[in-house]
């Protein structure tokens, strides 16, 4: 479907614009050069991360910045990096588990340097780019001359990221993403939350999980409170503090 048309993607406006032809560039614009993966047609472009070059999907389907496979990972990884603990699945017997890591890594594309990236590592990942890096930049994916063209918009980047992450399942608002840190040693992954800012969630449905992930989002301090009983007072603050 996207074949042989250009196609703008904005983030701030939250518009796409199909057309037959690139619009003007400026001259702090970034032109990438891409192939696409033979059966999906999916645009794949070259990157050099920490002198080590890789060939990425351009994902417009994922939320991360760069993720690498755990083989690229260890070609560019030190020892300063956050992990992350998270919830792949969860049964009525069982939860299961798996680890990330995460870092801030200088990011050349093209012979152009876009400065420190968040970058992490999956297991079952494939290396690719995703909306959270896209985000920063007004995006024309030009299948006709088959390059994508980096627009930037001159916004503040943003690349703070949460200690925890919720999610709606089975009716219960559950932790499935962790900053493995000693502040948040007595939170699992899979823990139920009670109350938020003392709102009851012990049962949420789709729209109060929505009302509840705008609070969370639009605070800088939360209060949670799991199924034991205990109170947590959490802070929003930039999580690369912790790799300083």
């Amino acid at each position: 479907m996207m074949n042989n048309k250009v196609w703008r993607i904005d983030f701030k406006l939250k518009t796409i614009i199909i057309s037959d032809k690139i619009k003007e560039s400026s001259a702090k614009s970034v032109s990438i050069p891409f192939s696409e993966e033979n059966f999906t047609h999916v645009p794949k472009i070259n990157v050099n991360i920490r002198k080590q070059n890789f060939n990425v999907f351009f994902d417009t389907g994922a939320g991360s910045g760069f993720t690498l496979d755990s083989k690229s990972y260890q070609l560019v990884k030190d020892n300063n990096f956050l992990i992350f603990e998270g919830l792949l699945s969860q049964s009525l017997s069982s939860v299961s588990k798996g680890e990330k890591q995460l870092d801030v890594m200088e990011v050349d594309v093209n012979n152009k340097v876009l400065e420190n990236q968040i970058v992490d590592t999956s297991s079952n990942s494939r290396n690719l780019v995703g909306t959270r890096f896209m985000e920063n930049f007004i995006i024309d994916l030009d299948f006709v001359n088959k390059k994508i063209i980096l627009n930037p918009t001159g916004k503040v980047r943003n690349i703070i990221a949460s200690e925890l992450l919720f999610a709606s399942l089975e009716n219960h608002l559950v932790i499935v993403n962790k900053l493995k840190i000693p502040q948040l040693s007595e939170l699992n992954v899979a823990d139920k939350i009670i109350k938020v800012n003392n709102i009851d969630v012990s049962k949420i449905n789709a729209e109060k999980f929505c009302e509840i992930k705008k609070l969370i989002d639009n605070s800088s301090e939360i209060t949670i409170q799991n199924e034991s009983g205990k109170e947590f007072k959490l802070e929003k603050k930039n999580i690369l503090q912790y790799l300083n």
